[in-house]
Formats: structure tokens, C-alpha cells, sequence
């Protein structure tokens, strides 16, 4: 079992440009691979470039980085928005071996099985925005202000979280 990380770069790195490579290129990709039972898990970040990444057997995601290299190279020879794409981890040349260093080996199952829930959810709120009531801001509020409840915190807790992650940003 490996992970893949693409780093796939676009247009001004923007939120409308990702959304639409997110709409047009990694959700159907994904459902496509789902369907094909390809992977174990999968993830996506915005760093601002989309850090696409997959889990699985060897030789599935070997198959994956091919089909990836064309498929992005195709996209990139043909479109403005899709600039160029790079393999590696955390944005960097190299292989990603996933985070198990950073959590433990059993919390890492559970966070990266998360990270792949939270990036479904937000490819379907990504791409029905224009047709729902909530603004992306309550998902985030809620989602966030949700998972640090069952992380034990009370209000107050978050307020004091909030200020000193807005502190750190700030020095």
C-alpha cells in the first residue's frame, strides 16, 4: 500500500479557478475511481494549488499517477485554467508516505478516512453553492465549531483557540 500526491497548478490560483478544476476534472475523476474501486482512500487540499491524493495497492495507484500525468498533460496543452501539475509531497519533490509520523499509526487510519469525508462533502457543497441557501461560511463554521465540540472544547475554549490561531498568523 502507497500514497500519491499531484500538486495540480491553475490560473491566478484562485477560488473560482479551483473550483473549477474540482468540478470539471478531480470530483468526476474520483466517482470514475470510486466506481473502479482503484483506491482506499482519497483527499484533497487547496494550498492554493489542489494537493490531489490517493491511498491504495501499489500497481492500482501507480495506474493512477499514469492516467493522472496524461490526463493533466492533456488538460494542460488544451485549457488556460490547468497550468501544470507535479508529483510529490507536501507540494515539493519526493514521495509522500503519508502522516502516520504526525498522528500515531491508528489515529492516522481515522484522520485521513476523515480528510476523504470532509473533501466529498465539500466537492458536493463546491458544486451546488449557486443552488442551496448556506453560504460556504456556515459549512465552515459549523463543521469546525462541531468537531472541536467533540474534541472536548466549550465555547470559551474555542474563543481562546480562534485568538491564538489568528495570533500566529499574525507574528
Amino acid at each position: 500500500m502507497k500514497w500519491l500526491e499531484c500538486n495540480i497548478y491553475y490560473k491566478d490560483g484562485d477560488k473560482e479557478h479551483g473550483d473549477f478544476v474540482l468540478n470539471t476534472f478531480v470530483s468526476p475523476y474520483v466517482r470514475k475511481l470510486r466506481r473502479d474501486k482503484a483506491f482506499e482512500s482519497w483527499h484533497y487540499f487547496r494550498e492554493p494549488e489542489i494537493r490531489l491524493r490517493f491511498y491504495g495497492e501499489d500497481a492500482k495507484v501507480d495506474r493512477i499517477r499514469e492516467e493522472l500525468d496524461n490526463k493533466l498533460a492533456r488538460k494542460e496543452k488544451n485549457s488556460e485554467i490547468f497550468l501544470s501539475h507535479a508529483f510529490g509531497r507536501h507540494g515539493e519533490s519526493g514521495e509522500y508516505y503519508g502522516e502516520s509520523y504526525l498522528y500515531g499509526i491508528d489515529v492516522w487510519k481515522l484522520v485521513y478516512k476523515s480528510w476523504e469525508s470532509l473533501s466529498d462533502v465539500s466537492l458536493k457543497i463546491c458544486s451546488t453553492i449557486p443552488y442551496t441557501d448556506r453560504p460556504i461560511k456556515f459549512h465552515a463554521q459549523r463543521f469546525t465549531h462541531l468537531f472541536l465540540n467533540q474534541m472536548g472544547m466549550t465555547l470559551q475554549d474555542e474563543r481562546v483557540f480562534f485568538y491564538e490561531m489568528l495570533g500566529s498568523k499574525l507574528l
